[in-house]
């Protein structure tokens, strides 16, 4: 079994690596600790762990919005 990359595929793997690198860096400056309050809560996180949190949950939920509404759309065109 032989796998080869194709142009389109190697500029996905390069934008890709070009964001790793992107996020190391953001992440090796962005050390302070930010207080964060919610209701009761408090919790005090470096400023890059508090944005990585933010963006998986917004990850997740967009995710989960796109199924849904994948969904919706398939039921009303098949007619259930």
């Amino acid at each position: 079994m032989k796998f080869s990359v194709t142009g389109k595929e190697k500029i996905y793997l390069l934008f890709a690596l070009m964001l790793i690198i992107l996020l190391i860096i953001f992440i090796a400056q962005n050390t302070n600790d930010v207080l964060l309050n919610f209701l009761f809560w408090k919790a005090s996180n470096p400023v890059s762990i508090t944005l990585a949190i933010c963006f998986f949950i917004g990850l997740i939920s967009g995710i989960t919005g796109t199924i849904f509404y994948m969904k919706q759309k398939q039921e009303t065109e098949t007619g259930n």
